[in-house]
């Protein structure tokens, strides 16, 4: 990025409020084991339902890891930490 003038950034400015603005945004997240799905709140009141196997990037993650799902920054991507086992003890 390099020799970004200042009306560049400006307009990148720009787009960003607006993508804050209209852009569906996730405000909550959690997975149910009992269906089997991921539930996303939107900050425009809906609300999407999807089964796990769907999630982006998840075909690695165990059921337990959509356990710890979360919203990341504001709200544009999700993110989930592997559950680790308890470590081995000997």
């Amino acid at each position: 990025m390099d020799n970004l003038t200042d009306a560049q950034f400006e307009a990148a400015e720009v787009r960003g409020r607006a993508a804050l603005e209209t852009e569906p945004r996730a405000t909550a997240a959690r997975h149910n084991h009992m269906t089997g799905c991921v539930t996303v709140d939107l900050i425009n009141g809906c609300t999407w339902v999807l089964p796990s196997h769907l999630v982006q990037n998840s075909s690695d993650t165990g059921v337990d890891d959509l356990d710890t799902i979360e919203v990341d920054g504001v709200g544009f991507s999700l993110h989930w930490w592997p559950v680790c086992s308890a470590p081995a003890t000997g």
